[in-house]
């Protein structure tokens, strides 16, 4: 008997000691896997972490407050790197966004924001991580809930500026739109580039950019300078201009500071641009330059030499159609923009008639339907045939053809960014008015426990929401910078840039673009936000 629980004792021991094992490993898991689901749904709460909010693990209060203290982004750099052996990671990165906004720092987030977008520091030592979307999401989140709309809006055009790294006085330039056809780009004018002679491709005219800042600004009313005739006619006699409303008189001054001054009209009594603004203005060039070995100069057809055509203002960003000004200030038809050819014409038709008439009336009525078949011909010359003969050959504008082609998908994407900026931003401002409501709702205990949950669900889609919106932007910007690239290559080198990489990103932010579209309309808490925003 001793010797049967002898030997069974033992087996039966080790066979207790696996279960107990086995058990306990069993409840660890169990452990393991309810702190998990806690923390997912600690994530998953609006006021928590994940992806679009706060980072799960909270950051050490004391290097908290120490960030809270940094001067700038570099001072923050230093105190994160100190506590880490390796290279930053997107995650402390974020932790340091969040104990910034929490400290009412958020011009600080915005600054760690931007070095991100940047790619880093320009020093040698510890670097930022680059910033993907899902940070930047993380980040307009972050000051929707502490109720920073102005610093959120700041940091969308960060997305927009920093990514391209446009810093100093070297830039890209400014697209100044062709004034035969505002759609289409005419040429790129850099920030230090007072004149330059430049070709359209489209059209084929030659036309003058003057760039500088505006220094004096004067505006003359014309309606009430209009003569008998042009009222009795509605303006519509020999080469009249009814849709002149107000003259206005620019002089802007270079960056040699050399100075020039700038007289034209324009449909609306709008000023096109103010004192302090950077504006280039497209006219009809004093002399050709291109063109200056042909018989007939590549001038633009229904423009006099030196006239301006068309304002692009660069700090406001908007381009103003010009029409011609009189060159004089009295009310007299004969100097409101009649060609000077036809008061002399028509007194030397006068007197041949009324001599001829005299002589033979036979022979005044054939001299009268001579000149007139021969004024039909030189107007049909003057309209038809001679802004053919001044246009430029087009063997010779290939290249210029190219850069205005990555031009115009240029004006394309800023048109897009656009777009995208506006509709983030109200994004943001429904964002921020529902995490209000949700504090002053969750104040109230008890009352409004049902609708609080649908304010949760929302704000979720809204979140989401943004991160797609920030993605797109990201992709958008992306494309504009290799355009801008391939701009620059193109100057730099002279040679023809290959854009084949630009259309395969352009599909591929169509496809992104119409993917997203479609989750959006798709979904149907938008409904609810607008319910909930106009109940509130």
């Amino acid at each position: 008997m001793s010797g049967l629980v002898g030997g069974v004792g033992p087996h039966l021991v080790h066979q207790e000691r696996a279960e107990y094992s086995l058990a306990r490993k069993h409840a660890l898991r169990a452990r393991h896997a309810d702190a998990l689901h806690r923390c997912i749904a600690r994530r998953r709460d609006t006021r928590g972490a994940g992806r679009r909010g706060v980072p799960a693990c909270a950051m050490d209060a004391g290097l908290s407050r120490e960030l809270a203290r940094a001067s700038g982004p570099q001072d923050a750099l230093h105190l994160l790197a100190a506590g880490q052996a390796g290279p930053l990671s997107t995650d402390a990165c974020r932790q340091a966004m969040q104990a910034c906004v929490d400290a009412g720092r958020a011009d600080l987030a915005r600054g760690v924001h931007a070095e991100m977008l940047r790619g880093g520091s320009r020093e040698e030592g510890p670097q930022w991580p680059a910033a993907d979307a899902e940070t930047s999401a993380a980040l307009l989140c972050m000051l929707c809930r502490a109720g920073q709309v102005k610093a959120a809006l700041g940091a969308l055009q960060d997305v927009r500026t920093c990514s391209l790294g446009r810093s100093g006085d070297v830039q890209f330039g400014h697209v100044v739109p062709s004034p035969l056809d505002p759609e289409l780009p005419l040429a790129l004018v850099r920030t230090l580039e007072a004149t330059q002679n430049v070709a359209d491709a489209a059209s084929r005219y030659e036309f003058q950019i003057v760039s500088g800042t505006v220094t004096e600004t004067a505006v003359e009313a014309v309606a009430q300078r209009r003569g008998t005739l042009w009222a009795s006619t509605g303006g519509r006699v020999l080469g009249a201009r009814p849709g002149l409303a107000s003259v206005h008189r620019l002089v802007l001054e270079d960056a040699a500071g050399r100075r020039r001054a700038l007289r034209f009209g324009t449909t609306d009594d709008a000023l096109p641009a103010k004192a302090g603004d950077v504006v280039s203005v497209a006219c009809c060039p004093e002399r050709a330059v291109l063109s200056k070995d042909r018989l007939f100069k590549a001038m633009p057809p229904n423009a006099k030499p030196g006239q301006p055509m068309l304002l692009s203002n660069q700090t406001s960003g908007k381009s103003t159609p010009l029409v011609p000004a009189p060159p004089t200030a009295d009310g007299s038809i004969l100097r409101s923009g009649v060609p000077g050819w036809v008061l002399p014409a028509f007194m030397g038709l006068a007197a041949f008639d009324t001599a001829a008439a005299a002589l033979n009336p036979g022979a005044a009525l054939a001299a009268t339907g001579a000149a007139a078949a021969l004024g039909a011909a030189g107007l049909a010359t003057q309209r038809l045939l001679l802004p053919r003969l001044r246009k430029l050959p087009s063997s010779g504008l290939a290249a210029q053809e190219v850069r205005q082609g990555l031009l115009a998908q240029h004006l394309e994407l800023e048109r897009r960014i656009a777009a995208i900026l506006e509709s983030a931003a109200d994004t943001v401002q429904s964002c921020a008015r529902l995490h209000h409501l949700r504090s002053k709702m969750a104040g109230l205990e008890g009352t409004y426990t049902t609708r609080l949950e649908r304010v949760k669900a929302s704000l979720q889609w809204l979140e989401s929401r943004l991160e797609k919106q920030t993605e797109l932007l990201r992709a958008a910007v992306r494309v504009l910078a290799m355009v801008e690239v391939e701009v620059e290559l193109q100057e730099g080198s002279a040679l023809e840039a290959r854009s084949s990489g630009i259309e395969e990103e352009l599909t591929r932010l169509d496809e992104i673009d119409r993917l997203q579209q479609g989750w959006w309309e798709r979904s149907a808490a938008e409904d609810e936000v607008e319910k909930l925003l106009q109940t509130s």
